[in-house]
């Protein structure tokens, strides 16, 4: 984002239409991903209307409701996947026979599509048609070979397998996305995956693994500083040793969950 705004700022006058597009939409986008929800909306006012690329439509229109789920606008989240889907379809059967890249790119965004809107249609209580949705894009996952997006995707489909209360298939998927991402850079995401494995191991009464994974997740947030996940792994603790009468332990985590608050008008995220 600021490598973009900073060139922006460099060409200044001389830069044409179709360039500041393409860097308005890759903006949309990269602000989607850093929660810049309020710089986005802004974005996706001025922007709305003016893409006739279908490429470029359909990354603006995914980062779009990626915003709108997020400040609570399920609806037109979901009315704006609805509008791109044909397209999406369309460009898919056009790139069939043409170059690897040209058909990778297609359905990468049909990949993205299917999370996108399984994530929302999950948050408007269509259970089965997330999973559908999530199975799909864990397909898709699977084609292009993006070992991060494919756990990311394994993960979105456990979820929705916890929710169901089928934890069997929750701790298979679940499973899969930790030792994938064991091998990956991202540490936040691989403590996620320790505390989404405790949190199974939990509602199946397994103390021991439970106590286990949740303990791996907070080693991996206290290294990395992340307040808001420590937070709900301290809770997920304080919720387990509770259950299981372990009162001691359960306070030692109240305590540490208290010694996150930050003074007032601080963001502690």
């Amino acid at each position: 984002i600021e490598y973009l705004t900073k060139m922006q700022e460099k060409l200044g006058e001389e830069i044409t239409k179709q360039d500041q597009l393409v860097i308005n939409v890759l903006l949309c986008v990269l602000q989607g991903k850093a929660n810049k929800i309020a710089e986005n909306l802004e974005l996706i006012g001025k922007l709305d209307g003016t893409i006739k690329d279908h490429l470029m439509l359909i990354d603006f229109t995914l980062a779009k409701a990626d915003t709108f789920y997020k400040v609570g606008k399920q609806q037109e989240a979901f009315n704006s996947l609805e509008v791109i889907e044909p397209l999406v379809s369309k460009l898919k059967e056009e790139t069939k026979d043409a170059s690897a890249k040209e058909s990778f790119d297609v359905i990468e965004r049909e990949a993205d599509l299917q999370n996108v809107k399984g994530v929302v249609l999950f948050i408007l209580g269509e259970v089965i048609k997330s999973q559908a949705a999530f199975q799909q894009s864990l397909s898709l996952r699977g084609i292009l070979g993006n070992k991060k997006n494919f756990a990311s995707a394994l993960n979105n489909l456990g979820n929705i397998f916890i929710y169901k209360g089928e934890l069997d298939f929750a701790l298979d998927h679940h499973s899969q996305a930790l030792e994938i991402r064991k091998e990956l850079p991202n540490k936040s995401e691989l403590a996620s995956s320790y505390g989404n494995m405790g949190a199974i191991y939990h509602y199946m009464g397994n103390y021991e693994n439970a106590l286990d994974y949740f303990k791996q997740a907070l080693s991996i947030f206290e290294a990395i500083n992340h307040k808001l996940f420590l937070a709900q792994v301290y809770y997920q603790l304080i919720r387990l040793e509770v259950e299981y009468n372990n009162i001691p332990g359960a306070e030692q985590y109240i305590t540490k969950l208290k010694d996150l608050d930050t003074p007032s008008g601080e963001n502690p995220y």
